[in-house]
């Protein structure tokens, strides 16, 4: 009792208030004061005790939990032991079928010979806690509160399904709480494929616009964690032909505006990728590829069988149609049974007109898809015969490049060596035509003389005859 007065008064477990508050009530019980008072001189030893286990973290921990101070622990290890399970919770889970879950439900489970009634709300998941307040009287001592674990009946969804679930519009996942379902976005989307814990779902034109412009793709991954699938909740039939019509008529290329995205193919191939990769059907994204980083067309295929060709013209809707039947769904109703044939011959006649008709479109498929081999077979001949010939007339080009240069160079090799020829030739011959041509020059000379002398002679005899 000392302890919990002593607590109370000091307003908390805060050392300088429990300081204070011992100071206080010291003074009304110490033995110097109250000299021979065995009452005050008890009372004080006792408070003194709570000061020093309420002032040392460790000793106040083994009290707040136990009740008890360490050496009454030490003595007491069971009552100890009692004490702290005590401050403790007691857990247990429950079953909930899929109509309790959405309905809610009340359950009663017997806990310690005490029978334990709850109320679990409609579409809670996880824990739920009850106050030891309203438990029966032989279990309020017993725990701190009790845990019940709500474990839904889950049949998960699963490629092929229609969901409507909340997400968290930041993250883009679908762990919320139950009490934050208000607080999120609700979205509606087609299960493309499921590789735990991420939902590849391609979503209807108001969940596109809800999500915001920075989130939005053309399929967009959402994850899950296992206890949560129960948020994702299949759409009645009637919301699935809502959605279906929503998106009637519409392309990709239209589907992606819609996204605020160009369908730009080599992303639109990425994605494809990513969604199909690890699926159960093992169904493969081929890219028929148009340039280096675009393709024309996208095939989707099983063990090698084409179920469904992709291009910007091809719709939403037949997309959504093949991954639906080839997950096991049910893309269109199944037509009604005929009424059977009353003659037997008639019968017979048209099983073997049906067998003849399976056979002729087996045949018609099998023609399609060799025929479908030998233009891929020619294209490709095509552009190996386009690329060998290129090759052809680059080699042809370098080979008269190099016969051109050889050329040349031998020109201009036989024109370094007549000049060096001539070089020698001047060298050798110099001097002898020096020679002649200084006997030329002197020749010359001698007849100008003779001629000059001539001339001069007749010019001064005619002179001498006119005279």
């Amino acid at each position: 009792m000392a302890y919990i007065e002593f607590s109370a008064s000091s307003g908390g477990p805060r050392p300088p208030q429990i300081k204070k508050a011992y100071y206080k009530k010291a003074l009304k019980c110490h033995p110097d004061k109250f000299p021979g008072d065995e009452t005050k001189t008890i009372e004080f030893q006792r408070l003194k005790e709570a000061y020093e286990v309420l002032s040392d973290e460790v000793k106040k921990e083994i009290y707040d939990v136990t009740g008890l101070t360490e050496e009454q622990t030490e003595k007491k290890p069971a009552a100890a032991a009692a004490a702290r399970k005590a401050q403790e919770p007691i857990k247990r889970s429950v079953n909930t079928t899929r109509e309790e879950y959405l309905n809610g439900v009340t359950k009663t489970i017997s806990l310690r010979g005490s029978d334990v009634t709850f109320n679990i709300p409609p579409k809670h998941s996880g824990v739920l806690y009850i106050s030891k307040s309203v438990l029966p009287e032989g279990l309020k001592d017993a725990c701190s509160h009790l845990e019940i674990k709500v474990i839904p009946e889950s049949d998960p969804p699963k490629a092929g399904d229609f969901v409507k679930v909340f997400v968290n519009k930041s993250m883009l996942n679908a762990n919320v709480k139950q009490e934050e379902m208000g607080t999120n976005i609700q979205v509606k989307g087609f299960v493309v494929n499921v590789r735990n814990p991420i939902y590849y779902l391609l979503l209807d034109q108001n969940s596109i616009e809800n999500i915001g412009k920075i989130k939005r793709k053309f399929i967009m991954p959402i994850r899950v964690r296992v206890e949560n699938i129960v948020n994702l909740v299949k759409l009645e039939p009637e919301e699935i032909t809502g959605f279906k019509d929503s998106l009637s008529g519409v392309t990709f290329n239209a589907y992606s505006e819609i996204t605020n995205k160009k369908l730009h193919s080599a992303t639109f191939n990425q994605t494809l990728v990513e969604t199909f990769r690890g699926n159960e059907k093992n169904i493969k994204v081929t890219a028929n590829r148009k340039g280096s980083d675009r393709y024309d067309t996208f095939d989707l295929t099983i063990d090698g069988r084409t179920f469904f060709n992709i291009n910007d013209e091809s719709l939403v809707v037949d997309f959504i149609n093949a991954i639906e039947l080839e997950n096991g769904g049910a893309a269109e109703p199944e037509p009604e049974p005929e009424p059977e044939v009353a003659e037997e011959p008639a019968r017979a006649a048209a099983e073997t007109s049906e067998v003849e008709a399976a056979e002729v479109e087996a045949a018609e498929a099998e023609a399609a898809v060799a025929a479908e081999a030998a233009r891929v077979a020619e294209e490709e001949a095509v552009r190996v015969a386009e690329e060998a010939a290129r090759v052809a007339e680059e080699e042809e080009a370098v080979r008269v490049a190099e016969e051109e240069a050889a050329r040349v160079a031998a020109e201009e090799e036989a024109a370094r060596v007549a000049a060096q020829e001539d070089d020698t030739s001047a060298a050798v011959f110099g001097g002898g035509r020096k020679r002649r041509t200084n006997r030329k020059r002197k020749s010359s000379k001698r007849k100008s003389s003779k001629f000059n002398n001539r001339k001069r002679k007749s010019k001064k005899s005619r002179r001498t005859h006119r005279r």
